[in-house]
């Protein structure tokens, strides 16, 4: 039982639990606001499980692999704030059962996106207001789910010059698809909607 380890001091958890495929221990309690690093933190603990929604990951620019064949993860990041992230490349790859509602992260400083949802099977949340401006790859972001990227019509999808940015983006920015009210909430009312 980990749930009560001090990991206040702690910068990095890159690869802690990889391969730790038992691994089901709580660590919701967990104060993690210095860490920079989350590469690989659980990536193949298929059977990691715990509530991480209330993790501070204000600090953190790698969530490379980080859930990576985490097979049974369902935990609500929603409200994790992701601004200084950089890398999300295979985050949720095989991340079989992941559900969570990522549609308000602020991706503005992401610049890998490749395979960050590869064959996350369960995973839908609409990006349509991703700014992925940054974004230099996509490669197979989206293979293996049920995403639809004629929905991704924002003007940062279709405007996008990453390598390997998804088949059947539109080809033009629609405020139908993202209506700018939706978008004014995440502050990005001139990049979107100018």
């Amino acid at each position: 039982d980990l749930s009560k380890w001090n990991v206040e001091r702690v910068a990095t958890l890159s690869g802690t639990f990889w391969g730790a495929s038992s691994f089901t221990s709580d660590l919701s309690k967990w104060n993690v606001e210095r860490v920079e690093s989350l590469y690989q933190t659980f990536s193949a603990a298929s059977s990691f499980i715990s509530d991480l929604s209330k993790w501070n990951v204000a600090r953190v620019i790698n969530l490379q692999s980080t859930f990576n064949d985490v097979s049974f993860f369902t935990s609500d990041l929603s409200k994790w704030n992701v601004a200084r992230v950089t890398n999300l490349g295979s985050t949720f790859q095989q991340a079989l059962s992941f559900t969570s509602d990522l549609s308000t992260w602020n991706v503005a400083r992401v610049t890998s996106l490749a395979e960050t949802f590869k064959q996350a099977s369960s995973f839908t949340s609409d990006l349509a207001s991703w700014n992925v401006a940054r974004a230099t790859t996509m490669s197979f972001i989206f293979f293996g789910t049920s995403i639809d990227t004629s929905t991704l019509c924002g003007r940062a999808w279709v405007e996008s010059t990453a390598t390997s940015k998804p088949s059947g983006i539109p080809s033009s920015p629609s405020d139908i698809c993202v209506p700018c009210s939706t978008i004014a909430d995440l502050g990005a009312v001139d990049y979107f909607c100018a």
